[in-house]
């Protein structure tokens, strides 16, 4: 992480220019970045203030579900007028854990290390060609072998004998939540989202537009907010 501040000297009609001038900065280095390195990101919000901040609950519903109707809430209320943006905060992020049987791996003759390379090898990105187009040539790759917990189950590997074997007969793969839990949100000791909003420099806060909005968003989805 790389943080950057700016002195008290800089305006504040500046610091947009600023901002583009550090993402082509950040772009331009991203190749030089290890392979398996998420894209580089540059948070331009940390300035806002959130003008709104509303909290959403559902008894009975997952945190990947009140995300999800989090994010519709979110997309209905950016069309309110002097919206700039909107953050969602308090998710947990989920964690694939793989639980593997010494017994079955050693009457395989596999050791972890094999399995941890082939599952390494399934989720990277494939060059599968090029395209070309008229005057243009397109690279074509292929990735996300692996999406979710049962294509992991379904991996096969290889044993020094030359056989296969499936992953999910000698682990067991589970999708829970990362432990410990390293942010969340409660409301009246309930586990809950936090949308906040926070408003253009000329728009005057006001509740009205944005609550009937974010009412008849959370009616709709059967969420319930405060």
């Amino acid at each position: 992480m790389i943080t950057i501040e700016y002195s008290l000297e800089a305006k504040g009609e500046d610091l947009e220019q600023y901002f583009d001038l550090l993402r082509r900065k950040v772009n331009d280095n991203k190749s030089v970045l290890p392979q398996d390195c998420m894209n580089p990101i540059v948070m331009d919000d940390m300035m806002d203030v959130y003008g709104i901040f509303y909290s959403l609950t559902g008894d009975g519903y997952t945190y990947n579900e009140l995300e999800k109707y989090a994010k519709y809430i979110r997309r209905n209320l950016l069309t309110v007028k002097g919206v700039k943006r909107i953050t969602i905060a308090g998710t947990r992020r989920e964690v694939i854990n793989i639980n593997i049987d010494k017994e079955k791996i050693a009457q395989n003759g596999l050791i972890p290390t094999q399995i941890m390379m082939q599952l390494q090898g399934a989720g990277a990105t494939v060059n599968a060609g090029n395209l070309d187009i008229a005057q243009e040539r397109l690279q074509v790759t292929v990735n996300d072998a692996v999406q979710n917990e049962n294509d992991i189950r379904e991996l096969k590997i290889s044993t020094i004998d030359g056989k296969t074997t499936r992953l999910g007969d000698i682990a067991t793969v589970t999708r829970e939540y990362s432990e410990p839990q390293t942010q969340g949100f409660f409301v009246n000791g309930k586990p809950a989202l936090a949308i906040c909003v926070s408003m253009n420099d000329d728009a005057v806060v006001s509740l009205e537009g944005v609550t009937k909005r974010f009412r008849d968003s959370s009616s709709r989805c059967g969420q319930t907010g405060g």
